[in-house]
Protein backbone atom coordinates (compact mmCIF):
# COMPACT_ATOMS: atom_id res chain seq x y z
CA UNK A 1 0.00 0.00 0.00
CA UNK A 2 1.46 3.49 -1.02
CA UNK A 3 0.38 6.75 0.88
CA UNK A 4 1.58 10.19 0.23
CA UNK A 5 0.32 13.08 2.04
CA UNK A 6 1.47 16.71 -0.13
CA UNK A 7 1.80 19.24 3.06
CA UNK A 8 1.11 21.71 -0.07
CA UNK A 9 -2.73 20.04 -0.34
CA UNK A 10 -3.41 20.31 3.45
CA UNK A 11 -6.94 21.33 2.55
CA UNK A 12 -7.58 18.09 1.09
CA UNK A 13 -8.48 15.07 2.97
CA UNK A 14 -8.45 11.68 0.88
CA UNK A 15 -10.24 8.11 1.37
CA UNK A 16 -8.83 4.87 0.68
CA UNK A 17 -10.53 2.32 0.94
CA UNK A 18 -8.55 -0.90 1.98
CA UNK A 19 -9.43 -4.13 1.27
CA UNK A 20 -11.06 -6.26 3.97
CA UNK A 21 -8.92 -8.64 6.40
CA UNK A 22 -9.91 -11.83 7.64
CA UNK A 23 -8.73 -12.75 11.14
CA UNK A 24 -8.10 -15.96 12.54
CA UNK A 25 -7.84 -16.41 17.03
CA UNK A 26 -5.08 -17.54 18.23
CA UNK A 27 -2.58 -15.46 16.07
CA UNK A 28 -1.66 -12.42 15.78
CA UNK A 29 -2.78 -10.07 13.45
CA UNK A 30 -0.46 -7.54 12.43
CA UNK A 31 -1.34 -4.35 10.43
CA UNK A 32 1.80 -2.93 8.42
CA UNK A 33 2.27 0.31 7.16
CA UNK A 34 5.84 2.43 6.49
CA UNK A 35 6.41 5.74 6.83
CA UNK A 36 8.63 7.54 5.08
CA UNK A 37 9.11 11.48 4.82
CA UNK A 38 11.35 13.92 4.04
CA UNK A 39 13.27 16.31 4.92
CA UNK A 40 15.49 14.16 7.01
CA UNK A 41 15.47 16.40 9.96
CA UNK A 42 11.63 15.09 10.93
CA UNK A 43 10.62 12.57 13.66
CA UNK A 44 8.31 10.34 14.23
CA UNK A 45 5.77 9.86 16.43
CA UNK A 46 2.24 7.40 16.65
CA UNK A 47 -0.16 6.61 19.37
CA UNK A 48 -3.35 4.64 18.72
CA UNK A 49 -7.06 5.18 20.41
CA UNK A 50 -10.06 3.02 20.74
CA UNK A 51 -13.59 3.18 20.50
CA UNK A 52 -16.91 0.71 19.97
CA UNK A 53 -20.23 1.22 20.53
CA UNK A 54 -21.39 -1.10 22.67
CA UNK A 55 -21.62 1.81 25.67
CA UNK A 56 -17.91 0.97 26.49
CA UNK A 57 -15.81 4.12 27.53
CA UNK A 58 -13.16 5.07 25.12
CA UNK A 59 -9.77 2.86 25.11
CA UNK A 60 -11.64 0.63 27.31
CA UNK A 61 -10.01 -2.18 24.79
CA UNK A 62 -7.26 -0.64 24.28
CA UNK A 63 -5.36 -3.57 25.23
CA UNK A 64 -6.08 -5.74 22.14
CA UNK A 65 -3.79 -3.55 20.29
CA UNK A 66 -0.30 -3.70 20.58
CA UNK A 67 1.79 -0.38 18.76
CA UNK A 68 5.24 -0.96 18.00
CA UNK A 69 7.66 1.41 16.05
CA UNK A 70 10.07 -0.85 14.31
CA UNK A 71 12.67 1.65 13.44
CA UNK A 72 11.93 5.20 13.80
CA UNK A 73 14.64 8.01 12.72
CA UNK A 74 15.36 11.37 11.20
CA UNK A 75 13.94 10.99 7.58
CA UNK A 76 12.54 7.70 8.48
CA UNK A 77 10.12 5.34 10.06
CA UNK A 78 8.08 2.11 10.05
CA UNK A 79 5.14 1.28 12.54
CA UNK A 80 3.25 -1.43 12.78
CA UNK A 81 -0.26 -2.34 15.03
CA UNK A 82 -0.90 -6.06 16.21
CA UNK A 83 -4.36 -7.00 17.33
CA UNK A 84 -4.72 -10.10 18.93
CA UNK A 85 -8.28 -10.62 20.01
CA UNK A 86 -9.04 -13.77 21.99
CA UNK A 87 -11.73 -16.39 21.09
CA UNK A 88 -13.65 -15.82 24.43
CA UNK A 89 -13.63 -12.14 23.60
CA UNK A 90 -14.96 -12.28 20.24
CA UNK A 91 -17.80 -14.19 21.96
CA UNK A 92 -18.46 -11.83 24.27
CA UNK A 93 -18.20 -9.00 21.63
CA UNK A 94 -20.84 -10.70 19.18
CA UNK A 95 -22.37 -7.62 17.86
CA UNK A 96 -20.50 -5.09 18.82
CA UNK A 97 -18.06 -2.53 16.35
CA UNK A 98 -14.30 -2.01 17.50
CA UNK A 99 -12.57 1.09 15.76
CA UNK A 100 -8.85 1.13 16.07
CA UNK A 101 -7.47 4.84 14.99
CA UNK A 102 -3.72 4.64 14.90
CA UNK A 103 -2.48 8.43 14.19
CA UNK A 104 1.43 8.55 12.47
CA UNK A 105 2.68 12.14 12.86
CA UNK A 106 5.55 13.70 11.06
CA UNK A 107 7.14 16.17 13.65
CA UNK A 108 9.03 19.39 12.84
CA UNK A 109 12.02 18.80 15.11
CA UNK A 110 12.69 22.77 15.54
CA UNK A 111 9.01 23.66 15.98
CA UNK A 112 7.30 20.61 17.45
CA UNK A 113 4.87 20.45 15.07
CA UNK A 114 3.21 18.14 13.38
CA UNK A 115 3.04 18.50 9.93
CA UNK A 116 1.94 15.69 8.05
CA UNK A 117 -0.32 12.94 9.08
CA UNK A 118 -1.06 9.40 8.77
CA UNK A 119 -4.22 8.12 10.17
CA UNK A 120 -5.02 4.65 9.58
CA UNK A 121 -9.22 3.81 10.91
CA UNK A 122 -8.95 -0.44 11.19
CA UNK A 123 -13.39 -0.91 12.36
CA UNK A 124 -13.78 -4.37 13.40
CA UNK A 125 -17.15 -5.65 13.26
CA UNK A 126 -18.05 -9.14 15.32
CA UNK A 127 -20.37 -10.77 13.34
CA UNK A 128 -22.18 -14.05 14.25
CA UNK A 129 -22.37 -14.37 10.35
CA UNK A 130 -21.56 -12.04 7.95
CA UNK A 131 -22.99 -13.13 4.77
CA UNK A 132 -20.02 -11.49 2.76
CA UNK A 133 -18.40 -14.10 3.73
CA UNK A 134 -20.06 -16.31 6.68
CA UNK A 135 -17.56 -18.56 8.90
CA UNK A 136 -20.74 -20.05 9.47
CA UNK A 137 -24.04 -20.58 7.27
CA UNK A 138 -26.81 -23.63 6.62
CA UNK A 139 -24.14 -24.25 3.49
CA UNK A 140 -21.48 -24.08 5.58
CA UNK A 141 -22.77 -26.69 8.15
CA UNK A 142 -24.17 -28.82 5.41
CA UNK A 143 -20.53 -29.24 4.40
CA UNK A 144 -18.92 -30.18 8.10
CA UNK A 145 -21.88 -32.68 7.90
CA UNK A 146 -21.21 -34.43 5.19
CA UNK A 147 -17.45 -34.23 5.61
CA UNK A 148 -17.18 -35.80 8.57
CA UNK A 149 -20.56 -38.38 8.92
CA UNK A 150 -20.39 -38.89 4.78
CA UNK A 151 -24.19 -38.28 4.82
CA UNK A 152 -26.01 -35.03 3.55
CA UNK A 153 -27.72 -33.05 5.91
CA UNK A 154 -31.06 -31.27 4.99
CA UNK A 155 -31.47 -27.74 4.18
CA UNK A 156 -33.91 -27.53 7.13
CA UNK A 157 -31.86 -28.84 9.59
CA UNK A 158 -28.85 -26.96 8.42
CA UNK A 159 -31.24 -23.38 9.10
CA UNK A 160 -31.81 -24.79 12.20
CA UNK A 161 -28.14 -25.86 13.28
CA UNK A 162 -27.09 -22.43 11.61
CA UNK A 163 -29.59 -20.35 14.10
CA UNK A 164 -28.22 -21.84 17.36
CA UNK A 165 -25.03 -20.50 16.26
CA UNK A 166 -26.40 -16.77 15.53
CA UNK A 167 -28.27 -17.26 18.74
CA UNK A 168 -25.10 -17.70 20.19
CA UNK A 169 -27.29 -21.42 22.09
CA UNK A 170 -24.66 -23.26 20.82
CA UNK A 171 -21.22 -23.20 18.15
CA UNK A 172 -20.44 -24.46 15.20
CA UNK A 173 -16.93 -26.22 17.03
CA UNK A 174 -19.48 -27.74 19.46
CA UNK A 175 -21.81 -28.80 15.99
CA UNK A 176 -18.22 -30.52 14.90
CA UNK A 177 -17.72 -31.83 18.44
CA UNK A 178 -20.72 -33.58 18.01
CA UNK A 179 -20.28 -34.96 14.75
CA UNK A 180 -16.67 -36.53 15.55
CA UNK A 181 -18.22 -38.24 18.84
CA UNK A 182 -21.40 -39.69 16.23
CA UNK A 183 -18.46 -41.66 13.70
CA UNK A 184 -16.49 -43.10 16.37
CA UNK A 185 -17.53 -46.57 14.66
CA UNK A 186 -17.40 -45.81 11.26
CA UNK A 187 -15.91 -42.82 9.47
CA UNK A 188 -12.85 -42.88 12.00
CA UNK A 189 -11.99 -46.47 11.69
CA UNK A 190 -12.50 -45.96 7.91
CA UNK A 191 -10.01 -43.77 7.36
CA UNK A 192 -7.66 -44.93 10.23
CA UNK A 193 -7.53 -48.42 9.11
CA UNK A 194 -6.84 -48.06 5.18
CA UNK A 195 -4.83 -44.75 6.20
CA UNK A 196 -2.27 -46.81 8.09
CA UNK A 197 -2.21 -49.90 6.38
CA UNK A 198 -1.64 -48.41 2.72
CA UNK A 199 -0.27 -45.15 3.84
CA UNK A 200 -2.75 -43.29 2.24
CA UNK A 201 -6.33 -42.18 2.91
CA UNK A 202 -8.90 -43.36 0.40
CA UNK A 203 -10.76 -41.70 -2.10
CA UNK A 204 -13.53 -39.78 -1.18
CA UNK A 205 -16.42 -42.06 -2.32
CA UNK A 206 -14.52 -45.52 -0.69
CA UNK A 207 -14.90 -43.79 2.80
CA UNK A 208 -18.56 -42.84 1.74
CA UNK A 209 -19.52 -46.58 1.18
CA UNK A 210 -17.43 -47.95 4.05
CA UNK A 211 -19.02 -45.50 6.22
CA UNK A 212 -22.57 -45.89 4.51
CA UNK A 213 -22.46 -49.32 3.27
CA UNK A 214 -20.09 -51.64 4.71
CA UNK A 215 -19.75 -50.60 8.37
CA UNK A 216 -23.22 -50.15 9.64
CA UNK A 217 -23.67 -54.34 9.49
CA UNK A 218 -20.55 -54.69 11.25
CA UNK A 219 -21.04 -52.18 14.15
CA UNK A 220 -24.69 -54.03 14.55
CA UNK A 221 -23.16 -57.37 14.96
CA UNK A 222 -20.30 -56.17 17.49
CA UNK A 223 -23.57 -54.48 19.94
CA UNK A 224 -25.32 -57.48 19.48
CA UNK A 225 -22.37 -59.81 20.74
CA UNK A 226 -21.57 -56.99 23.29
CA UNK A 227 -17.98 -56.13 21.61
CA UNK A 228 -16.19 -53.34 21.57
CA UNK A 229 -17.93 -51.94 18.18
CA UNK A 230 -14.85 -49.04 17.67
CA UNK A 231 -12.56 -52.06 17.70
CA UNK A 232 -14.91 -54.67 15.55
CA UNK A 233 -15.22 -52.54 13.05
CA UNK A 234 -11.72 -51.62 13.03
CA UNK A 235 -10.63 -55.74 12.63
CA UNK A 236 -13.37 -56.05 10.00
CA UNK A 237 -11.68 -53.30 8.01
CA UNK A 238 -8.12 -54.62 8.47
CA UNK A 239 -9.51 -58.09 6.88
CA UNK A 240 -10.83 -56.33 4.18
CA UNK A 241 -7.64 -54.47 3.10
CA UNK A 242 -5.49 -57.21 3.78
CA UNK A 243 -5.58 -58.23 0.32
CA UNK A 244 -5.86 -54.92 -1.37
CA UNK A 245 -7.17 -51.52 -1.59
CA UNK A 246 -9.98 -50.07 -3.85
CA UNK A 247 -7.34 -49.13 -6.26
CA UNK A 248 -6.10 -52.76 -6.63
CA UNK A 249 -3.18 -51.42 -4.57
CA UNK A 250 -1.43 -54.68 -2.75
CA UNK A 251 0.99 -52.42 -0.66
CA UNK A 252 -0.13 -53.68 3.02
CA UNK A 253 0.45 -57.36 1.79
CA UNK A 254 3.89 -56.59 0.11
CA UNK A 255 5.07 -54.69 3.00
CA UNK A 256 3.73 -56.97 5.55
CA UNK A 257 2.98 -60.07 3.92
CA UNK A 258 4.91 -63.80 4.23
CA UNK A 259 7.32 -62.05 1.39
CA UNK A 260 8.63 -59.18 2.90
CA UNK A 261 11.74 -59.31 4.16
CA UNK A 262 12.02 -61.04 7.41
CA UNK A 263 8.56 -61.65 7.96
CA UNK A 264 7.74 -64.92 6.44
CA UNK A 265 4.91 -67.54 7.25
CA UNK A 266 6.74 -68.73 11.15
CA UNK A 267 6.48 -67.64 13.96
CA UNK A 268 9.58 -65.46 14.11
CA UNK A 269 7.95 -64.06 10.79
CA UNK A 270 5.11 -63.03 13.29
CA UNK A 271 7.02 -61.47 15.83
CA UNK A 272 9.20 -59.17 13.39
CA UNK A 273 5.69 -58.35 11.81
CA UNK A 274 4.31 -57.67 15.32
CA UNK A 275 7.15 -55.24 16.23
CA UNK A 276 6.54 -53.40 13.18
CA UNK A 277 3.34 -52.69 13.68
CA UNK A 278 3.45 -51.34 16.89
CA UNK A 279 5.47 -49.22 15.47
CA UNK A 280 4.00 -48.05 12.85
CA UNK A 281 0.29 -47.88 14.63
CA UNK A 282 1.32 -46.63 18.57
CA UNK A 283 4.95 -44.84 17.60
CA UNK A 284 6.49 -43.67 21.03
CA UNK A 285 3.44 -44.93 22.79
CA UNK A 286 4.16 -48.44 22.24
CA UNK A 287 5.54 -50.18 24.92
CA UNK A 288 7.46 -53.60 25.78
CA UNK A 289 4.30 -55.27 25.61
CA UNK A 290 3.24 -53.82 22.88
CA UNK A 291 4.31 -56.42 20.20
CA UNK A 292 3.46 -59.19 22.27
CA UNK A 293 -0.15 -57.97 22.46
CA UNK A 294 -0.12 -57.57 18.73
CA UNK A 295 1.56 -61.35 17.97
CA UNK A 296 -1.07 -62.76 20.13
CA UNK A 297 -3.82 -60.95 17.73
CA UNK A 298 -2.24 -62.77 15.11
CA UNK A 299 -1.61 -66.45 16.72
CA UNK A 300 -5.61 -66.26 17.48
CA UNK A 301 -6.93 -65.35 13.82
CA UNK A 302 -4.30 -67.58 12.43
CA UNK A 303 -6.04 -70.43 14.27
CA UNK A 304 -9.12 -69.01 13.49
CA UNK A 305 -8.61 -69.08 9.80
CA UNK A 306 -7.20 -72.38 9.60
CA UNK A 307 -9.81 -73.87 11.44
CA UNK A 308 -13.02 -71.63 9.50
CA UNK A 309 -11.42 -70.57 6.52
CA UNK A 310 -10.43 -66.93 5.33
CA UNK A 311 -14.09 -65.26 4.41
CA UNK A 312 -14.70 -65.05 0.30
CA UNK A 313 -10.92 -67.21 -0.64
CA UNK A 314 -12.01 -70.95 -0.74
CA UNK A 315 -8.87 -73.36 -0.10
CA UNK A 316 -6.73 -70.56 1.63
CA UNK A 317 -2.95 -71.18 1.37
CA UNK A 318 -1.07 -70.44 4.55
CA UNK A 319 0.69 -67.61 3.10
CA UNK A 320 -3.12 -66.38 2.12
CA UNK A 321 -4.10 -67.27 6.17
CA UNK A 322 -1.07 -65.24 7.30
CA UNK A 323 -1.97 -61.81 4.97
CA UNK A 324 -5.67 -62.47 6.17
CA UNK A 325 -4.61 -62.84 10.01
CA UNK A 326 -2.39 -59.73 9.63
CA UNK A 327 -4.98 -57.78 8.67
CA UNK A 328 -7.07 -58.61 10.95
CA UNK A 329 -4.38 -58.21 14.11
CA UNK A 330 -3.65 -54.66 12.63
CA UNK A 331 -7.03 -53.86 12.47
CA UNK A 332 -7.34 -54.90 16.06
CA UNK A 333 -4.31 -52.85 17.34
CA UNK A 334 -5.83 -49.35 15.36
CA UNK A 335 -8.65 -50.06 17.43
CA UNK A 336 -6.96 -50.15 20.32
CA UNK A 337 -5.07 -46.90 19.15
CA UNK A 338 -7.80 -45.28 18.43
CA UNK A 339 -9.93 -46.02 21.68
CA UNK A 340 -7.39 -45.00 24.16
CA UNK A 341 -5.89 -42.37 22.16
CA UNK A 342 -2.56 -43.85 21.83
CA UNK A 343 0.20 -42.87 19.23
CA UNK A 344 -0.36 -40.35 16.31
CA UNK A 345 -2.97 -41.86 14.64
CA UNK A 346 -6.28 -40.58 16.50
CA UNK A 347 -4.99 -36.87 16.03
CA UNK A 348 -4.01 -37.68 12.80
CA UNK A 349 -7.65 -39.19 11.63
CA UNK A 350 -9.96 -36.36 13.49
CA UNK A 351 -7.50 -33.46 12.03
CA UNK A 352 -8.18 -35.33 8.15
CA UNK A 353 -12.09 -35.13 9.03
CA UNK A 354 -12.05 -31.31 10.48
CA UNK A 355 -9.97 -30.60 6.54
CA UNK A 356 -12.51 -32.77 4.71
CA UNK A 357 -15.30 -30.79 6.84
CA UNK A 358 -13.54 -27.75 5.40
CA UNK A 359 -13.27 -29.21 2.07
CA UNK A 360 -9.65 -29.29 2.24
CA UNK A 361 -8.93 -33.01 2.97
CA UNK A 362 -5.92 -34.85 0.50
CA UNK A 363 -7.88 -37.78 -0.59
CA UNK A 364 -5.23 -40.79 -1.28
CA UNK A 365 -2.76 -39.22 0.22
CA UNK A 366 -0.92 -40.20 3.74
CA UNK A 367 -2.52 -38.89 7.31
CA UNK A 368 0.70 -37.29 7.89
CA UNK A 369 0.78 -34.91 5.10
CA UNK A 370 -2.62 -33.58 5.62
CA UNK A 371 -2.95 -29.47 6.41
CA UNK A 372 -4.19 -27.64 9.72
CA UNK A 373 -8.10 -27.57 9.27
CA UNK A 374 -9.30 -24.20 8.89
CA UNK A 375 -10.37 -23.41 12.50
CA UNK A 376 -14.60 -23.60 13.17
CA UNK A 377 -15.92 -20.71 15.04
CA UNK A 378 -16.20 -21.29 18.40
CA UNK A 379 -13.67 -22.92 19.13
CA UNK A 380 -10.26 -21.00 17.62
CA UNK A 381 -12.97 -18.43 16.21
CA UNK A 382 -13.13 -16.12 12.83
CA UNK A 383 -13.98 -12.34 12.89
CA UNK A 384 -14.21 -10.30 9.65
CA UNK A 385 -13.27 -6.40 9.51
CA UNK A 386 -16.09 -4.54 8.24
CA UNK A 387 -13.73 -1.98 6.84
CA UNK A 388 -10.54 -0.86 7.23
CA UNK A 389 -9.44 3.11 5.44
CA UNK A 390 -6.52 4.91 5.42
CA UNK A 391 -7.47 8.74 6.07
CA UNK A 392 -4.64 11.08 4.67
CA UNK A 393 -4.84 14.74 6.09
CA UNK A 394 -1.66 17.24 4.86
CA UNK A 395 -0.80 19.52 7.55
CA UNK A 396 0.36 22.66 5.58
CA UNK A 397 3.94 21.80 4.83
CA UNK A 398 4.57 22.00 1.33
CA UNK A 399 7.98 20.69 1.18
CA UNK A 400 7.11 17.16 3.64
CA UNK A 401 5.97 14.14 1.67
CA UNK A 402 4.89 10.81 3.86
CA UNK A 403 4.99 7.47 1.43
Amino acid sequence: MSITIEGGKSSNTDIINYHDFKFVFGFEQRIQFSVDFTPTTDNLTTFVTEFADDGSADNAYLSLVSLNTLSSAPGFGTVTTDIDVSSAFFEAHIGATINIETVVNAVDPNTGIADAQVIYLETLTFLADDPKNPFNSPGVLQNDYFGITRVLLSGDQAVIENQAIVNKTTTERIFVDGLLSQVQNTTIPAVAVEGSMYGAVGTSDEITKLTTLFLPAQVQNAVHNGLNPQVYACEALGLAFAFGDENGGTAFATNFGPTAPGMPATPSGDSFFAAAAANAIFGSDANANTPGAILKFVSNWEAFYSSHGVPGIPNATLNQIVVAARGAAWGDAVGVALANDLGPLPGQVINFLEDAAREGALYSKSLASQPAHIPFQGGIAEFQTSSADVQLTGLAAPDHMII
